[in-house]
């Protein structure tokens, strides 16, 4: 093969395999189709072609093809076009932060209008809201959460930790949210002796605070309020929950969908 090289980057595979009247040998294939240099060669037998590619000029319209499957005795190949790679399953999530710094702005006057909107773009759901807004309350999404519908996974609350080993709730949210799971943490009106309104954040990837009394974990968070100034991004859950209900946050977490591409 030392004599052999290329007089310019042609390649038809097509032609090379209709001319040939056997693909399982390759003694009846007329190189001189594939290259207009190159004479007819008797054998393919040995010929490393991933080899041969490496030594020559660039090639267009054989890229991607396994030329390495073709060393040795040469197996019958109908067609080009079975080279196709088959379709990939790849899981094309966004990551939690990145969605919560795109549903921010418009968003962040509403702890559960935001939480609603990361859910939304991210394919998980919640419970269904009321009109004008159509937006499940605070309480309504914790009560949700917390009975486990519409494949949410409760994760618990620290509120009887003893110690930090105890506080495993807020951990196994930290845990969750770094493994890209949506996780939410709440308390509804009653839990936080309010007669409106509960609370509600998305917890994001982050190492968590430990409380002054060293007890309690604090995951990082994004959230949105009513009341203005009091919403915050990328903060850590007890400046969401005044103490002692920052202590007591109930959090779930929901898987995110995998996305099928080809």
């Amino acid at each position: 093969m030392a004599g052999f090289r290329l007089a310019e980057p042609l390649c038809r595979f097509g032609t090379l395999y209709r001319n040939a009247s056997s693909t399982s040998s390759a003694t009846r294939i007329d190189f001189g189709t594939l290259f207009r240099s190159a004479t007819s060669i008797p054998s393919m037998t040995g010929i490393d072609f991933a080899t041969l590619l490496q030594s020559t000029a660039s090639l267009p319209g054989v890229t991607g093809i396994g030329f390495g499957n073709l060393r040795g005795s040469t197996p019958s190949i109908p067609s080009v076009a079975d080279f196709q790679p088959p379709a990939v399953r790849l899981n094309k999530s966004p990551l939690i932060r990145d969605v919560c710094e795109k549903m921010w702005e418009a968003n962040k006057t509403s702890c559960n209008g935001f939480v609603c909107a990361v859910a939304k773009y991210l394919g998980v759901p919640l419970p269904s809201g009321k009109p004008p807004s159509d937006l499940p309350g605070a309480s309504a999404i914790v009560e949700a959460l917390t009975a486990e519908k519409y494949g949410w996974e409760y994760l618990g609350n620290d509120a009887a930790a003893k110690n930090s080993t105890d506080a495993a709730a807020a951990k196994k949210a930290v845990e969750a949210a770094a493994s890209n799971y949506l996780v939410i943490g709440g308390l509804t009106k009653d839990q936080l002796n309010d007669r409106d309104n509960g609370h509600v954040v998305v917890v994001v990837p982050g190492s968590p605070k430990l409380s002054i009394d060293g007890i309690h974990w604090f995951p990082k968070a994004w959230w949105g309020s009513i009341e203005r100034g009091k919403w915050d991004n990328d903060e850590f859950v007890d400046g969401a929950f005044a103490v002692p209900y920052c202590r007591r946050v109930e959090y779930a977490r929901h898987a995110l969908p995998s996305l099928t591409v080809s």
